[in-house]
């Protein structure tokens, strides 16, 4: 998947109680010293069947070489991978 202004990648997948969809894109912007400079964005919309509410995690990172971007990827996704969540009942005790 990409979005239609083809500037970020587009990903979905589903774990055991959670489907992901993940935007990743590099994003440029100008250092102190006056050079081009290229940070990861990469967010990830959490869904569950129960919850209409979907949970957004957004992280960034600066590349430095090329390499990394894929790297970089990789750990955040088996971050995400982690990701569960759990409803909470409130006992009027707990207020």
């Amino acid at each position: 998947l990409q979005n239609p202004a083809g500037t970020s990648d587009i990903d979905t997948w589903d774990g055991e109680r959670v489907s992901v969809v993940r935007e990743q894109r590099s994003v440029f912007h100008t250092n102190q010293d006056g050079e081009q400079a290229e940070s990861l964005r990469v967010d990830y919309w959490l869904l569950r069947e129960v919850d209409p509410d979907p949970l957004l995690l957004s992280f960034s990172a600066p590349v430095y070489v090329d390499d990394m971007r894929d790297a970089l990827a990789e750990l955040l996704d088996a971050i995400v991978s982690t990701c569960d969540w759990q409803e909470i009942e409130l006992s009027d005790e707990s207020h």
